[in-house]
């Protein structure tokens, strides 16, 4: 991923999304450290949206267990699907990354809400409480 892909991301998918389900902002978005979430090339965006970014602190994957539990695998598992049937659809062309924010987008709407929930409840993590995270 880079600052570009991930500028995309924010302002086609998770931007949109929140207005779209009235979520009022501000609102905290939590990521890993990696470089791309946080250039500052994507400072203007965040402020423009009301977007606060707070990266996770090192060797705290711990914390995203259930996101490894309830949301990568489904989401690895579609994301194969979609670019196979873009590929089709497509006539075997070159999948680049202006087709990723949209089928990403697609990839994300076929996973249920269950699914989460559940992920984040087999974690211990039923409610918003401090006192789960280990």
């Amino acid at each position: 991923m880079n600052g570009a892909t991930f500028y995309e991301y924010i302002a086609n998918i998770f931007h949109p999304w929140l207005q779209k389900n009235n979520i009022k902002t501000p609102v905290v978005l939590f990521v890993a450290g990696h470089r791309s979430h946080l250039a500052s090339t994507l400072s203007d965006i965040y402020w423009e949206n009301q977007i606060i970014l707070r990266a996770l602190y090192p060797n705290s994957t711990h914390i995203l267990q259930p996101m490894d539990a309830s949301m990568f695998h489904p989401l690895k598992t579609q994301w194969k699907k979609k670019v196979r049937n873009w590929k089709i659809e497509n006539n075997g062309a070159r999948f680049n990354k202006e087709y990723f924010c949209p089928t990403l987008k697609k990839a994300l709407n076929n996973i249920p809400k269950e699914t989460l929930t559940n992920g984040f409840q087999s974690c211990s993590f039923s409610s918003l409480n401090s006192d789960n995270i280990r």
